[in-house]
């Protein structure tokens, strides 16, 4: 789990922690489950204290042993939208107006495209997280162009051959993630892949170029070429991607 995972898994913790508080006097029973729950959250997986004891999420000297023991959250006033603020608006504008447009030309976000072009005006606002606007939009990256126009965006959908390709591996491991889930398992669940082309040249030499990207994104520990008709998978599927027909199936690793 890298720190952005874990640091997502802490807001949530708060956030759920703080839930189970309020509903505590309408649903005293699930509300402390749900508190229960989080107190037995262990080091590999979310912040704990050093005496391996939760701690309130409202008093930090305190060590609360139910739900029905914690203080009441106090509300408080709406601060002014500081400066962060006012980045991050501009900075999900810009993102929709993107995601507009690449609708509007139809392509779909999964296939990356080489840049986004903005006003040097619009740029400057959101110089400390253009690379959250290049991840959003799938774009490699975000420039600045005094020939657009301030609250516009414009998108290069030119397709190279190497954005046509990694478009493909994109598509492959959101299909391949897709099965996981149909097979309903876990994150922690380790998979073997076996596909075959039927249809599409070259396409072991993609294969072999992607390979370890498609692993570590579908925790695949294993990719075979070739199917046999007697093999038992979990979940079989057969896709048309980009002039290809792919078929693709996946086993358990014991």
């Amino acid at each position: 789990m890298d720190a952005e995972k874990l640091a997502a898994q802490n807001t949530l913790e708060q956030v759920l922690r703080r839930v189970s508080v309020l509903l505590a006097p309408f649903t005293p029973f699930l509300a402390e489950w749900l508190y229960q729950e989080l107190r037995g959250l262990t080091p590999a997986n979310t912040r704990i204290n050093a005496d391996n004891q939760r701690k309130s999420a409202f008093d930090p000297r305190a060590s609360v042993l139910s739900v029905h023991l914690e203080k009441w959250p106090v509300a408080k006033k709406t601060p002014k939208k500081s400066d962060v603020m006012k980045i991050m608006d501009k900075a999900r504008e810009i993102v929709a107006l993107g995601l507009a447009e690449r609708a509007r030309v139809g392509i779909r976000v999964r296939q990356p495209l080489a840049a986004l072009y903005l006003s040097p005006a619009d740029y400057n606002i959101i110089g400390d997280v253009l690379y959250l606007v290049a991840e959003e939009l799938n774009v490699k990256k975000v420039l600045s162009d005094r020939k657009i126009a301030k609250d516009t965006v414009v998108l290069d959908t030119e397709l190279t051959a190497e954005l046509k390709e990694e478009g493909l591996a994109r598509e492959l491991t959101r299909n391949i993630n897709d099965m996981r889930k149909e097979a309903g398992l876990t994150p922690e669940d380790k998979i073997i892949l076996y596909y075959d082309v039927r249809q599409g040249q070259n396409f072991q030499e993609f294969f072999s170029r992607w390979e370890e990207i498609i692993k570590a994104e579908t925790r695949s520990s294993q990719i075979h070429f070739g199917m046999a008709p007697g093999d038992n998978f979990l979940v079989h599927k057969t896709w048309n991607h980009s002039g290809y027909e792919i078929g693709v199936g996946i086993k358990k690793v014991s």
